[in-house]
């Protein structure tokens, strides 16, 4: 459920960039990367046993650091993208608070274009790895 609610709100966010709404592309394409992270996790059983986590302990907050202690778990090499990318995903949470929160037009078509960027890199990425364990 949380793949594909991942894909749609990416696709979303891409069709709002083209509207342009960009408060909207900026929530929707954060959830996406949201989505996608939480969903990986929560599959990976092993590493919240491991790590002692709660799945409900994922929050937005915190979901950067429960990501990078996946990686690692994974002992998944990062190449210069992902981990720009990756490096990323705060900001591109308090991006997403400010779209939700501030009146309309608070984000930039230039800031929304550079981060769908890493959106969609931080899902490519999730979906290769998750298909490279299973290989």
């Amino acid at each position: 459920m949380l793949k594909r609610k991942s894909a749609d709100n990416f696709k979303v966010a891409q069709w709002a960039i083209n509207k342009p709404f960009f408060d909207v592309a900026m929530s929707r394409m954060y959830y996406a990367v949201f989505e996608i992270v939480k969903y990986y996790l929560f599959k990976d059983r092993t590493f919240f046993n491991n790590l002692g986590i709660k799945e409900y302990e994922l929050r937005h907050i915190n979901m950067p650091t429960f990501l990078n202690q996946y990686l690692s778990y994974k002992k998944v090499a990062l190449n210069r993208i992902n981990i720009i990318s990756i490096s990323k995903i705060a900001q591109m949470s308090k991006n997403r608070q400010k779209a939700d929160y501030c009146p309309v037009g608070c984000i930039s078509e230039s800031l929304a274009r550079e981060y769908i960027n890493y959106a969609e890199d931080i899902i490519k990425f999730m979906n290769k790895i998750h298909m490279e364990s299973k290989a």
